[in-house]
This record gives C-alpha cells, structure tokens and sequence, in this order.
C-alpha cells in the first residue's frame, strides 16, 4: 500500500510519531519479499456440508481451515529473510517485491525518513542501489505509499503547512535511475483512512485515492491531474477496483464495498449471512458473527466456503484477494482463504507489527536483527 491526494499504503499497527503528530498520515509499509514460485496443491479442507435455508439465502458451511504448518515448510520458496540494515549500517525498511526476486529497500536517514531506495536479491543477497530520493523543501510529510507496476516504482511526499499541504506524487524506473516528480496536487484533510489511501500504475496512468475526495489519474509522464467522476469517498483496493471503507485507522473491515472503476460493476457486503466482516477483498469476505473467533469465508454472493479461526486478525483487507495475516503473542500467521491453507511464523517480534496494506504484494514480520518477507505472489 500511500500519500499523495491521500494515497495510504502499508502501515504498521504502533503509531509512529510523526504520524501522531500530523493525524493520520498513511500508514508505513510493509516490506517485501520473496522470489521464486512455489505451487501449493494441497487439498485442505475438510468436506463441506451445506444446507440452504431458501431462495436467495446463502448457504452456510461446516467445512473448516486445516491446522497450520510452519510456513518454511508449507511455502518454502515465498519466504525470506531480509536484513533490517545495509552494509554500510543504515537502516532499511522492506517495501514490495519489484519482481520474483528482489525486494524493494527504502534505506532512512532517520525514523521514517526514507533517502533511498534500493532491491535485495533474496537468491544471493546482493543489494543494489536505484535511486537517491530528494525531498522539496518545506516537505513535511516523507516518502510512502510505495507500490509497483508497468516497470516503475512510486511513492508520494506532502510539502507546505498543516493548513495547507500540497503532495507531490514520484516514480523511478524499477531498473534505476533519477526520480520524476509525475504531479503536484492539493492534499485534502485526512478521511479515517489517512491523507493519500492508495496508488496504482497502469500503462498509461498514475492514479491515487485521496482522503474522502476519491480517485484521480494523470498522465504516466505529467500533467493535469483528473478527478475520476462518482468515486467521492472510494479508495483504491487493486485497479481498477475501488472501496470503502478505506483501510487505515478503522476499526472496521476496510472495502467492504467495491466498485469497478471500468465498468461501473458495484459489489457490497449486503448478501453475507451472518456477522460482521473482519476482511474484504473483490470477490471474498470473511465475517465472524458476534465478535467469534471462529469466522466464515464468504464469497461476495453469500456463498459460504468454510469456517476459520480468526485470534490475532485485525480488520484489513485481503491482500491478492486472498490472503488474511494475523499476530498472536508467540507467533504470526498467514491464511490463504481461497484454498483453507495457513501458515505459521515463529520467533517474531511481536512487539511491532505490520498491517496489511491493498495492493501490496508482501506481508512483512520483524525477527531478530532481519526481517521476515513472505512473497505472496509465489504463493500458486
């Protein structure tokens, strides 16, 4: 997951002190991750056993999750270690994985002031640097909302007063290179999901959610920004799909309505059977009725797929439209809802932990002196 117009992405549950200090900034990422691909066929899930209570009434299922493995051994090629420093002793913070095999590093000058970027290859562990990052002058609020796509990276920053701000929006070439400044628009106050709520590179356009204002684009190479009409109060999830609620600072589950920006298709929460959701994604919500640990996974038309435990979740969104992590006191987990499989982590820090961002592409875990990267599109 970013701040330009608002573009929120990756953000750790500890409010940092900038972001206390400057209400909601978008929340700090989470890492990277992972290289190679590994093709999880297991068949998990216990036979279901479904009654339907009428016309139009979704099915409710006895099918539950399997029992989780270590994650070394159910997806060994998706997880890594990354150390939390570069060779010359700065510290880095894990962002995406910019391919199969390289994680996206942001190394800091200070606590969450990003000065550089740089990839990690988790095949040999060389580190490469792609760009010096330069700040405006007058800029308040750092580089973040990193995300990834058609060959680029981008992030965005916010210059000027608490009054009046304005986000300067960034991309660089995944290869390397001097960082084009893409767009400079008005930052609207925060919404309950932050300034910048989310970014997204398509072949030909930069877009952003930002605070309540909705979506805008511009042109891959500047310009104009342009406010896309009807998405006031939508966030991006993964484009072209928008929602809401948005994800930061909630207490509820982020995007538990969806919107095609491209073809106008809306989807809601209003078919799910019973309880409140903890976690949406375009076609899957997984609810737990009255506060339960145990939860159902539900796809977008009420079908009910299984039962799961949810202890250690905290409202997000499916990340992949597939994947659900939580954190208990000696352990994280990582749930893929799709196929009923989860995986565990020992060992963590489980006094940091980082939530889930839309549209990243890691789920990131701090260990000892390295980071824990798990590559979730290696995961088949």
């Amino acid at each position: 997951m970013a701040d330009t117009p608002d573009y929120a992405q990756v953000q750790p549950s500890r409010r940092s002190k900038r972001s206390r200090r400057v209400a909601l900034s978008a929340a700090i990422a989470s890492g990277v991750a992972v290289a190679a691909i590994v093709t999880v066929t297991t068949n998990v899930l216990s036979k279901p056993e479904t009654s339907s209570s009428g016309s139009g009434t979704a099915s409710v299922s006895s099918a539950r999750a399997s029992a989780p493995e270590p994650i070394e051994k159910l997806w060994p090629a998706a997880v890594h270690e990354v150390p939390a420093k570069l060779p010359d002793g700065r510290k880095v913070r894990p962002r995406l994985m910019v391919d199969t095999t390289k994680v996206l590093l942001t190394a800091e000058a200070s606590f969450e002031k990003a000065n550089g970027l740089y990839t990690y290859d988790v095949n040999n562990g060389e580190v490469t640097k792609l760009a010096d990052i330069s700040l405006p002058a007058g800029t308040i609020l750092f580089p973040d909302g990193f995300t990834t796509g058609q060959g680029r990276v981008a992030w965005w920053t916010a210059r000027g007063t608490d009054d009046k701000r304005t986000a300067d929006i960034w991309t660089v070439p995944t290869t390397g290179g001097k960082p084009q400044l893409v767009a400079s628009a008005p930052l609207p106050p925060a919404s309950s999901a932050g300034f910048v709520t989310g970014i997204a590179i398509t072949p030909d356009r930069l877009a952003w959610s930002a605070g309540n204002e909705g979506v805008f684009t511009v042109d891959i190479n500047g310009g104009q920004p342009q406010r896309v009409e009807g998405t006031q109060g939508q966030h991006i999830l993964s484009w072209p799909w928008v929602g809401s609620p948005g994800t930061v600072g909630s207490n509820e589950a982020p995007f538990q309505s969806v919107m095609n920006i491209e073809t106008g298709e809306k989807r809601s929460q209003t078919a799910l059977r019973s309880g409140s959701p903890v976690a949406c994604g375009i076609t899957l919500c997984v609810t737990h009725p009255d506060r339960s640990m145990v939860a159902q996974v539900q796809g977008r038309d009420g079908r009910a797929r299984y039962e799961m435990d949810v202890a250690g979740v905290a409202p997000q969104p499916l990340q992949l439209d597939r994947f659900l992590s939580a954190q208990l006191p000696d352990r994280a987990l990582v749930h893929d809802v799709q196929t009923g499989v989860s995986a565990e982590i020992r060992g963590i820090d489980t006094r940091t932990r980082y939530r889930a961002r839309a549209g990243s592409n890691i789920a990131l875990f701090a260990r000892g002196d390295k980071f824990v990267v798990v590559d979730l599109t290696a995961i088949h």
